[in-house]
């Protein structure tokens, strides 16, 4: 059970960083593969191989920038519920009405549905409510399951006891 002075967080998965430089090594090999059979019969050859390297080196850099330190993609606490990727401040579990799994099987989401969710974003400043997150619906928050370093079940029990616990705080004052 989540105390109300705890705080936990959840570090990133680290399968992102490995599939995101799977993908610009992937697209240094074919820029690769471009230069060196670039001839004067090819001579696209040398430009769609520059392009390509230049695309692996700065989605390589955008890889490692965005994977690596040890700041938590997710922090729960008796206050309220922080996911990096909806690029809002944290949400007060005044706003949440339940946490739930969805999704197929190999593509889970963690979904919170929202209570008056439109007041919550309303409520914000302009710059963060235009979030372009896909994530971020006016009735509800998604957080995609792969995301975390942690087993997804182990992630929906902190944010369900820890609402529970806010819940329960709540009736009691």
């Amino acid at each position: 059970m989540v105390k109300p002075s705890d705080q936990i967080t959840f570090a990133g998965s680290p399968g992102k960083r490995r599939h995101g430089l799977i993908i610009a090594g992937l697209l240094a090999v074919v820029g690769a593969v471009a230069l060196l059979s670039a001839r004067p019969s090819l001579p696209d050859g040398v430009m769609i191989g520059g392009l390509a390297l230049v695309l692996a080196a700065g989605f390589a850099v955008h890889v490692l920038r965005s994977t690596t330190g040890s700041a938590p993609i997710l922090t729960i606490d008796h206050q309220g519920v922080w996911f990096r990727d909806w690029g809002l401040p944290k949400v007060p579990w005044r706003h949440v009405a339940g946490i739930h799994v969805a999704g197929i099987r190999l593509h889970l989401i963690i979904r919170i549905d929202l209570i008056d969710g439109e007041a919550f974003l309303a409520g914000l400043e302009e710059a963060q409510r235009r979030t372009t997150s896909s994530l971020v619906r006016p009735d509800r928050l998604s957080a995609p399951g792969g995301a975390f370093q942690a087993p997804i079940g182990d992630v929906v029990v902190a944010l369900r006891e820890a609402h529970e616990a806010a819940a329960s705080m709540t009736k009691m004052s």
